[in-house]
Order: C-alpha cells, then sequence, then structure tokens
C-alpha cells in the first residue's frame, strides 16, 4: 500500500503541502490540466526551486491575473446590519517583530459573528466583530474562495461566497469523485470551526472573493496531488506551534488563534521555540482532514521525498517534507475492524448521497445500505459503515449529523486483506493505474482504476468497458501469466 507521510518540520500550510507533493513526483502537467477544470478563470500556478536553510525546495504561489493574491481575508461573517453590498475591511497592522500579520498567502481574517435566533441558538452569547490573521507565517499562505464564472447565484454578501458555493466550484469540474469529496472535506472543516469559535453556524461564513482562487487551487491541487502519485493512507508528524500573538484590530490573540486551535484539536503540537505560526489554518485543515494517524512515521519502503517551502527563513528549515513509501504487510493479517449499522425507514433516499461522501471522507473504509421489512410491514434500510477503531466515534457523528437515524449499533468484526499496490499502465487510450492485490506475493485479482477508465473514456470518445479492459489486458501483459495464481491451483 502507498502512502504519505507529512514530516511538518516548519509548519504546514496549502500551498507548501502542495509544493512538496510535486517535488515528490506529483506530474505538473496532469495537475494543471485537472485544477483547470475547475470553473475557475484567470489563474496560473507559479513553481520556483528556493532554498530554506541550505536544503533545495519547491516554492508555489497561484497568480490570479497579474498578482498572487495576498491582501483579502480568508473568512468572514457578515455583521448583522451590514447593508449587503458592505464587505468589511481588515485593518492589517505590522506585527511588533515586523512580520505583516496575514492569512495563508499573506492574507488577513476578518470575522463578524451575525446574531442568532432563540430558536437557532437557545442562550448564545451575543458576538462581536473583530479581526485576526492566522499567519504569522514561516512564509505559510492561505487563502481565499472566489467567483468561479460558473454562473453560480450570486451571494447575498457582495465579493463573498458561502461553504456551498465552494462545495459547488469544486463538484463542477471533472476531477474524480473521491477528490472533490475531499477536497470539499477540507474546507467543511476550516468552515466549522470558524462557525465553532464564533458561536455562529456554517451558512453565516463566507469566504471573500478576492484572492479565492489560491485558496481552492492550493487545497485541491494537494488533494488530487495525493491521487496522482496513488496515495492511499497519509500519515502526518506532530505539528509545530510555535508562541506569542498575533495582533489584531480588537487586541491580540495567542496563537494558535481559535479557528486553527479548533481544528487541531485532538492532533499532537510540539513547542517551537520562535514567535511565529507556523500552521496555518487551510495547512491544520488539510492534516486533520486527510491524515488517518499522528505520530513518528510508520515503517515503510521509501519511494521518494519532496520539500515544499513557506516564504521566511527561520533558524530551523521552514519546509514540510512529504515522504512518499510502500507498506509492506502480511496478506494474511487478520485485522479489526468495527461495523456500524443503523436501521432508517424515514429518510428520502436522495440524502444518501451526501451522507455515504461525508463518512467515506471522513475514513470509513466502506459504507452500504441493504433493503430490509421492519415491523408493520414498512421498507427500511439498514445503512452499514465499515470503519477501523479509532474512527468509530467520529463516524457515529456524522452517521447522526447526516441521516435521521435515532441510535446506531456496533460489532467488532476481524477481516483478512489482499497486499495491495499501484502499477501504472499504458493503453492506447492513455495511462490507467490498476490496483494489484496479493497474497503471499502471489497476484490474486487485478482491477483497473474506475476514474482513470472513466476519464481516458471521455477523453477519447471510447466505451468504457473498452478502456476497462485494455487496461486490464496491458496489466496482464506487464505482470505477466506466469507470476500470477488465476491459472491453477497454488496453496
Amino acid at each position: 500500500m502507498r502512502v504519505a507521510y507529512l514530516d511538518c518540520v516548519g509548519g504546514i500550510s496549502g500551498d507548501m503541502l502542495l509544493a512538496a507533493l510535486l517535488d515528490a513526483g506529483a506530474p505538473l502537467e496532469a495537475l494543471t490540466a485537472g485544477l483547470h477544470s475547475l470553473p475557475l478563470p484567470g489563474w496560473e500556478l507559479d513553481v520556483s526551486r528556493v532554498e530554506r536553510s541550505s536544503l533545495a525546495a519547491l516554492y508555489v504561489t497561484v497568480r490570479v491575473g497579474d498578482d498572487a493574491a495576498d491582501d483579502a481575508p480568508l473568512l468572514q461573517l457578515p455583521p448583522p446590519d451590514a447593508p449587503l453590498e458592505r464587505v468589511v475591511s481588515t485593518d492589517q497592522e505590522s506585527h511588533e517583530h515586523g512580520h505583516s500579520h496575514t492569512h495563508e498567502h499573506g492574507h488577513a481574517h476578518t470575522h463578524q459573528s451575525p446574531p442568532a435566533s432563540a430558536s437557532e441558538r437557545p442562550g448564545a452569547p451575543p458576538t462581536h466583530a473583530h479581526s485576526y490573521s492566522d499567519s504569522e507565517l514561516p512564509g505559510h499562505t492561505h487563502s481565499t474562495f472566489g467567483h468561479d464564472g460558473a454562473g453560480d447565484k450570486e451571494s447575498p454578501h457582495h465579493g463573498t461566497r458561502t461553504f456551498a458555493d465552494v462545495a459547488r466550484v469544486i463538484h463542477a469540474s471533472s476531477l474524480p469523485h473521491g477528490v472533490r469529496e475531499q477536497a470539499v472535506a477540507v474546507f467543511r472543516k476550516l468552515a466549522e470551526a470558524e462557525a465553532a469559535v464564533h458561536g455562529s453556524t456554517l451558512d453565516a461564513v463566507h469566504f471573500h472573493e478576492v484572492g479565492a482562487v489560491d485558496s481552492i487551487v492550493d487545497v485541491v491541487g494537494a488533494v488530487f496531488a495525493l491521487h496522482l502519485l496513488g496515495v492511499e493512507r497519509v500519515y502526518c508528524s506532530a505539528l509545530p506551534n510555535g508562541h506569542g500573538f498575533v495582533r489584531c484590530a480588537h487586541g491580540r490573540m495567542p496563537i494558535p488563534p481559535p479557528a486553527t486551535a479548533e481544528l487541531l484539536k485532538g492532533a499532537p503540537l510540539r513547542a517551537v521555540d520562535v514567535e511565529a505560526e507556523l500552521v496555518t489554518p487551510t495547512g491544520a485543515a488539510l492534516a486533520t482532514a486527510l491524515a488517518e494517524e499522528f505520530g513518528p512515521m510508520p515503517s515503510l519502503r521509501l519511494l521518494g521525498v519532496g520539500y515544499g517551502a513557506g516564504k521566511k527563513e527561520f533558524a530551523f528549515p521552514n519546509l514540510v517534507r512529504v515522504l512518499l513509501g510502500e507498506i509492506e504487510s502480511n496478506s494474511s493479517q487478520a485485522t479489526d475492524v468495527f461495523l456500524i449499522e443503523a436501521n432508517i425507514d424515514d429518510q428520502s433516499p436522495q440524502l444518501y448521497e451526501a451522507a455515504f461522501g461525508a463518512l467515506l471522507s471522513a475514513g470509513a473504509l466502506d459504507v452500504w445500505v441493504t433493503p430490509i421489512l421492519m415491523k408493520k410491514g414498512r421498507p427500511a434500510q439498514t445503512f452499514s459503515v465499515l470503519c477501523r477503531p479509532e474512527d468509530r466515534e467520529r463516524l457515529t457523528h456524522i452517521l447522526f449529523q447526516e441521516t435521521t437515524t435515532l441510535g446506531v449499533r456496533y460489532s467488532a468484526w476481524g477481516r483478512t486483506c489482499l497486499d495491495r499496490e499501484w502499477i501504472e499502465t499504458d493503453t492506447a487510450f492513455g495511462s490507467v493505474r490498476v490496483k494489484v492485490g496479493r497474497e503471499e506475493g502471489v497476484i490474486r485479482t487485478i482491477a483497473p482504476e474506475y476514474e482513470d477508465c472513466r476519464r481516458r473514456a471521455t477523453e477519447t470518445g471510447t466505451p468504457l468497458k473498452v478502456v476497462h479492459g485494455a487496461a486490464l489486458a496491458a496489466a496482464w501483459i506487464r505482470l505477466g501469466a506466469a507470476e500470477t495464481g488465476l491459472g491453477g491451483n497454488q496453496s
């Protein structure tokens, strides 16, 4: 199984992670081609080679029009009495050490918490407008979400988009379904964290239009790059945390700022003696949404290394390092998993797709629905979620959020898995990744990646089954029938 380990040496942000994955081997041409299917015109990706503490690394900047989008606030909660055309300004102040106080890509944040009715938030305290930025960064750059030019309805807040608007932009692309779902899950975590610290709601959080394109490119690009590299599982180191304060319009906030701290709940932090914010909110959202485990690097066979640079220089390398590798495992090794189940008889089937996507993005191993007949002859469905033990509580919470069930049940199961690896096959229609399953070194199954086959079929106007068959045949030829155990009895 191919894995990626995020070694957050100097911290993590969206652009740093994207740069590291490109440096580790993600193909730039394929990446930009996929990202340009997003309905976000007028941007380009600048990639350059730089040094941080004498280490060579890639540095990525997203340019929108003639400039990098460096000056817009990332998120804002509009004030309750603001006219619809008003855009809250950001009072950017210099840090006392001369660092500009900006969010990813140098953006300052402006947050304004709208009131909620008693029916929405009973007993909630009044909210107060305040500005802050989360990036006294080692050159980490954050970003915002902007207009896609796809004819979507304007946000009621001039120059901003809601989380739902951002999700529509991502889903309008031709990127693989899993990439779209995972990218949306990252933005959801970011918006939920902002809403939580301000006692607000997901719908009240708005992403500023100006400079927005770079944020979507950073996040979607990082998720897509992992897909292009064939990464099936992500691990992450403990995250470095500087100290000091972030200056804002109403005083100073401690590092990490509230939204970042909300995102980092449950993640291990290590103290770094530097007055700077090393993990941006977007970096925190990516790390916590993508990584299945935090801690030391797992045992693996190292295949590649990539370095992504932040803007500034510190006494330590201002880098995030990505290590790609293969985890060797025993194919007959039993793995304990949990099965979460709920019987549901009162939910529209139209809502199941959203529940499937949310659970799979959050780490579910598999999700399925089985028709059943309940008491009084009512047709219903059993909603089943297979997961790792450490994910059970989180996935149960999502199941309650996304379905109408009033309760769930758990059972512990053992499973035996084949060793899996990805190979790249060349067909007359283009390259297609193929998953190979082995038992004690013997190939037992070969499966072309559906999304790759679908993309090649669309590009060439060829029936999907023809592309699938060509990829399967190419894989057999490459691996050789003699290597497989499918042609006869083998113990």
